[in-house]
């Protein structure tokens, strides 16, 4: 199976092949209109050539009048694609809300939505993303679920009624896994680009009907000769309207079947239980409703769904989004009934992921990034777990989450400069739940820190911008009142504004990209002088040498030999350049780092904690480090 960065390098080609078949689909629409519209101006009367000598129902081809048409509409196909996109920018919320979608919290008390809360938690902080929204289709008896967005940080997760009440854990987690894997995969995008070009392939088919349905009750004589042109014209739109329909649902197919297939296997890898899904799938396969979904709405966002969405015409052979039911059961295995689940052992659930015993190995980081080991998702079902229950209730609501986060951000002495500012600046009731939580924060092993802001990040999409500005000038006044910022404090705010970017702060740019090693070289120096500095103060001019020896041809670049000096604020600048470098290029990135970090065969908890951000910072999900505290000094 590809790792995370060939399967982003897929993505784009998929959307590459995407946007030709689109265009090829646009031609075909645009010569099927300018033959009919040759035919229809002739039927009523309007000379498409000047010889009526040599008149013929379909007149010859010309390139200038095919152009023309083409230019028209293109136009218009492009306009409505294009709009729709505009109105998907919102992310995945969008997609939940218009399939009528209510978002969960955790005030609910139904044990089966806790259930599902706690399964998208436990994936999201494994595979190493924010934990995504949960939107629940309560008018939906069916079982389905789905992932949308355009990124991992603006994701959703959706299931239906019917996927609530249907399944156990381990069903449901089978369900999840696949939906992360479309998630960490770059299938979201792809989806939401493809509901686009199927809006603006259907808009010419959507127009010709509302033309055609405005005029065709209408049975007066004298109104129907005066319309009579117009019904013509309406019909036209219809069939090559029609035509659109057929090429995007064939679209729509091409794309999304073998991605399923893909998501399926994926959903295995990750829980090494393919009796779960393989249940699931069953259980949509007896059951009455299947895994339809009922609200209009659902027809052209059916690539998006689990199971297939609707039936018809448009749901089955070379239209189907999704395999048969019985082929997906049949290569997990056949294993729908008469096997017994596997059984998480002790050691799995103690077990750790990321680096785990024995001498630490870079090759391993790479490895890891977009990807839930089993033991992985163990190790995070055991440390949510063992949450104490105030630390998981503060996490969950935004008044709570927030005094959550500055208690992150403060050191364990009591006397120090942090706590007079809070003070200072925090009402009462603030500092009560901040010191309320100290006595848990302080028993918490410190690589729990990251996994706790992914955990409290959902809580903090509910504020304001305004609310969110504050929280973020809080917590650097936070870090730089004790005189200088300490980088386990600098990896904290490095998560958190990555992981909030895309509700509060500007969105990137995803069309600028790099390729080559030379357009990044002096953001690359910058991050690893700072990795090489924090790995072996002592050694720093082998550890980047270390780290250098892995980006090819940095050899004729003229590397130092020695660390850089670089301040943290050009850090973050230089992560914002890296971040934009092609899939490839940014796997050598981080191979270059991991090596920097590991140069010694050691690694600490800040080194650990730093990395992670680092990776984050570079858009890459990279699950986090949950070895024992005893395992990893800290590096301070």
């Amino acid at each position: 199976m590809n790792n995370f960065f060939e399967q982003q390098d897929q993505a784009k080609r998929n959307t590459i092949l995407l946007m030709g078949l689109f265009t090829l689909a646009l031609l075909i629409i645009t010569w099927v209109m300018y033959r009919g519209f040759g035919v229809v101006w002739n039927f009523i009367g309007i000379p498409t050539y000047a010889d009526p000598e040599n008149f013929t129902w379909i007149p010859p081809f010309r390139w200038r009048g095919f152009l023309i048409t083409l230019l028209i509409v293109g136009g218009i196909i492009l306009w409505a694609t294009f709009d729709k996109l505009r109105e998907l920018r919102g992310g995945g919320k969008v997609i939940a809300e218009q399939l009528g979608g209510e978002l969960l919290t955790y005030d609910y008390r139904d044990p089966k939505v806790r259930q599902l809360l706690n399964v998208v938690e436990e994936m999201a902080i494994a595979s190493g993303i924010a934990v995504p929204p949960v939107y629940i289709l309560y008018q939906e008896t069916g079982i389905n679920a789905f992932a949308a967005g355009f990124t991992p940080q603006d994701a959703v997760i959706g299931v239906t009624r019917g996927c609530l009440e249907a399944f156990d854990r381990d069903q449901m987690q089978g369900v999840i896994g696949h939906e992360f894997s479309h998630i960490l995969n770059g299938d979201m995008g792809l989806n939401l680009r493809l509901m686009g070009a199927l809006h603006g392939l259907m808009f010419i088919y959507i127009t010709g009907r509302t033309f055609w349905g405005t005029h065709h009750n209408s049975f007066s004589l004298s109104r129907r000769q005066s319309l009579f042109e117009s019904e013509i014209l309406g019909l036209l739109l219809i069939i090559s309207g029609g035509l659109g329909v057929i090429l995007g649902r064939l679209l729509q197919s091409a794309v999304s079947r073998q991605r399923e297939f893909l998501a399926d296997a994926s959903a295995v890898q990750f829980t090494r239980n393919p009796q779960g899904l393989a249940e699931a799938l069953n259980i949509i396969r007896t059951h009455p409703g299947h895994a339809r979904i009922r609200t209009p709405r659902a027809e052209a966002a059916s690539h998006l769904f689990f199971g297939a969405a609707f039936q018809g015409f448009f749901a089955s052979g070379w239209f189907a989004t999704h395999p048969p039911l019985k082929e997906r059961i049949r290569r997990l295995g056949g294993q729908a009934q008469g096997q017994d689940r596997p059984q998480r052992s002790k050691a799995a659930m103690a077990g750790v992921m990321g680096l785990q015993g024995g001498p630490a190995q870079p090759e391993k980081v790479i490895t890891t990034i977009g990807q839930i080991s089993p033991q992985a998702l163990s190790s995070t079902t055991a440390l949510l777990a063992g949450l104490p229950p105030q630390l998981r209730t503060a996490a969950r609501e935004p008044e709570g989450a927030i005094a959550l986060l500055y208690g992150l951000f403060l050191p364990e002495s009591p006397e120090n400069p942090q706590w007079g500012h809070l003070q200072n600046t925090e009402t009462p009731e603030r500092l009560a739940q901040i010191q309320a939580l100290q006595p848990d924060l302080a028993q918490l092993n410190p690589l729990t820190r990251l996994p706790l802001v992914d955990l409290i990040v959902p809580a903090l999409r509910n504020l304001t911008p305004e609310q969110c500005r504050q929280l973020f000038n809080q917590i650097k006044a936070l870090s730089q009142a004790g005189g200088t910022v300490t980088l386990s404090n600098y990896a904290l705010y490095l998560v958190l504004l990555y992981r909030l970017r895309p509700y509060f702060g500007k969105p990137r740019n995803p069309s600028q990209q790099y390729s080559q090693l030379v357009q990044i070289w002096q953001p690359c120096l910058t991050v690893l002088s700072a990795l090489a500095r924090v790995s072996s103060p002592k050694t720093g001019a082998y550890a980047l040498s270390n780290g250098l020896m892995r980006l090819p041809g940095a050899s004729k670049l003229n590397p130092p030999k020695e660390p850089m000096a670089a301040s943290l604020s050009a850090v973050s600048q230089s992560l914002k350049t890296l971040e934009q470098a092609s899939p490839q290029l940014k796997r050598q990135v981080i191979d270059a780092c991991a090596h920097t970090v590991l140069a010694d065969g050691n690694v600490s908890r800040l080194e650990a904690e730093l990395l992670r951000a680092v990776v984050i910072a570079l858009d890459c999900p990279m699950p986090p480090f949950l070895e024992a505290a005893t395992r990893l000094p800290d590096g301070d």
